[in-house]
């Protein structure tokens, strides 16, 4: 263990034996738990996180309190997620797949909530496997649900691409073109 709390990077845990990054432990397991540089601070990145998360509270709480705010969110939200469902729907029936509405209802929410998971780029692989796994549990080939969720990225992507034109090309953005 790290005996020396200014000096310290990190300190990995391998079972019950502790290592630190200084002392030669390169290949040290990927679990690190990171030590405060100053006594009495914490890192930079969770307080930021704090901030954030902070802020966020207080915006929610804010919209909570008020219905005129929280009825449309919700309403919007409800016919935006619907309407992700009705195009999954008939992406299955354009490629010849007969699935039922319901299960489409049921495992499209699921899919999108798991394609946000950090462990790929815009959740390729993460969401044709979620499709593969919860659509073959209603009879759906293999082929076919990958084919359907790959078709809903394109058109997602071809949707969005105009805005992203425009995006890219405003005067007031210097980071852009």
């Amino acid at each position: 263990m790290c005996r020396e709390p200014g000096n310290c990077d990190a300190v990995f845990h391998s079972g019950s034996q502790a290592r630190s990054s200084r002392s030669g432990a390169r290949d040290a397991p990927a679990v690190a738990v990171f030590q405060e540089r100053r006594n009495g601070t914490s890192l930079p990145v969770l307080n930021r996180l704090r901030a954030g998360a902070a802020g966020f509270g207080r915006s929610v709480a804010v919209c909570l309190k008020s219905s005129s705010t929280v009825v449309p969110v919700v309403f919007y939200s409800v016919v935006f997620h619907l309407l992700v469902v009705l195009a999954s729907y008939v992406i299955f029936l354009s490629i010849g797949v007969r699935v039922s509405f319901w299960d489409c209802l049921l495992f499209v929410p699921i899919i999108s909530a798991v394609q946000m998971l950090p462990v790929s780029i815009s959740g390729f692989g993460v969401r044709e496997g979620a499709s593969v796994y919860l659509f073959g549990s209603a009879g759906v080939s293999t082929s076919a649900a990958v084919a359907s969720s790959l078709l809903f990225w394109s058109i997602v992507a071809l949707v969005s691409l105009p805005g992203g034109i425009v995006f890219a090309l405003r005067k007031g953005d210097k980071a852009f073109l």
